[in-house]
């Protein structure tokens, strides 16, 4: 999975309402006009390229300086301010002015900008918020003001039309006032409809992802054992059936679980001793299996467990060591039987053959239980039966 797709996940995950979308969106877009920010800072020492070579002469080195250090401030405020608040408003506008900023630069240069000038607030239409756009708006307004009223004379001077700078400024504020009042009902257009847009969708994606919440619960429960939370006899028909279409990993090994006793346990300790001794059982396993595997409860003293290792004998073992090592409310020891069969020592052996294998060691560990304090395990099953 590449990181790009990684991130895209991790943002959807992220998303559990339209407040949350608004502040993750925010800190993106906020890191995008960093990055541009950091661009912009490249314009003053390109305009004294270009007054080194004679192509503008009315902005001096100075100003190109002083517009640089601001530029490089602000980009760097802008910067702590995402850091520090992701989300805030106030990153966004110092965001704003800098561009802004930028614009008065290149206006005094007389670099034809007038539709750039623009182009901030509809920027800021990424933001998705109402707030964050008239704030836009509003700046850029008052920065473009500024910009025209400080090139006004050398313009009304190049201008048979125009009897005084005044005359230029009023001439030209009309047009962009006009321009600007068809903007914003252009863009509060845009930003209602992109809005109600994002809330459909993530509203949509709430269902949805419940749905597949839901769903998953449902299966997780089909899958699971009430009593001890591993995976039940269900799951794994499933899970092995992929075994049964293709031949299994080298390391491939089925184990077979019995607790020893567990119907005496029953018959007089009760069911809440033998349900103990079936949540141990699960329990051992799991610990042991559960990093490498899945641990499935089959039957009533019954489990199997599916696990990639090359060491089986060393599983074995361990589960042995924390069963003998296991003391109980009701119980005061767990004993198990446990064969294993793996698919490096039997290759030939197909996936029923390899279940076969472990489940005979597991009833000759079982045997040599019974056989071991003197119990003969045909008398002690009849008893229990009521023979």
């Amino acid at each position: 999975m590449n990181t790009r797709k990684m991130k895209t996940e991790d943002y959807n995950r992220n998303i559990t309402d339209y407040e949350t979308f608004l502040t993750e969106n925010h800190r993106r877009v906020n890191l995008l006009l960093n990055k541009f920010l950091r661009f912009s800072v490249l314009i003053g020492p390109l305009l004294m390229l270009a007054i080194r070579f004679g192509i503008f002469h009315s902005v001096s080195y100075k100003s190109c300086i002083i517009v640089t250090v601001l530029l490089v401030a602000l980009c760097g405020i802008h910067y702590l301010l995402i850091r520090r608040e992701e989300n805030t408003t106030r990153a966004a506008i110092i965001a704003f002015l800098a561009i802004d900023i930028m614009l008065i630069l290149m206006n005094s240069a007389h670099i034809g900008i007038y539709m750039t000038w623009f182009v901030v607030p509809l920027i800021s239409l990424l933001f998705c918020d109402y707030k964050i756009y008239a704030i836009a708006v509003v700046i850029n307004y008052c920065i473009m003001t500024l910009s025209v009223w400080i090139v006004s004379p050398y313009y009304a001077g190049l201008r048979v039309d125009f009897d005084s700078p005044f005359q230029y400024f009023a001439g030209r504020m009309g047009g962009f006032t006009i321009e600007t009042l068809i903007m914003v009902a252009a863009g509060y257009s845009l930003c209602r409809i992109s809005t109600s847009h994002y809330q459909e969708l993530i509203e949509k994606f709430q269902i949805l992802r419940e749905n597949k919440r839901q769903m998953d619960e449902q299966v997780r429960i089909s899958m699971t054992d009430e009593l001890t939370g591993v995976y039940n006899r269900r799951c794994f028909d499933t899970d092995i059936e992929q075994y049964r279409e293709k031949e299994p990993e080298e390391n491939f090994v089925l184990f077979s679980v019995d607790v020893n006793g567990l119907k005496e346990t029953n018959d007089t300790r009760g069911h809440l001793a033998g349900d103990e001794l079936l949540i141990a059982t699960a329990d051992c396993l799991t610990k042991v299996i559960g990093m490498i595997g899945k641990v499935y409860r089959t039957g009533g003293d019954e489990f199997l467990a599916i696990a990639g290792t090359d060491a089986p004998e060393e599983i074995l073992e361990e589960i042995n060591r924390l069963s003998a090592a296991w003391h109980g409310k009701y119980e005061e020891k767990l004993s198990l039987s446990i064969g294993y069969a793996s698919h490096r020592e039997h290759p030939e052996a197909d996936i029923q053959s390899l279940e076969n294998l472990a489940d005979q060691m597991m009833y000759r560990e079982k045997d040599r239980y019974y056989s071991t304090p003197g119990l003969d395990r045909r008398r002690t099953e009849s008893r229990e039966k009521g023979f």
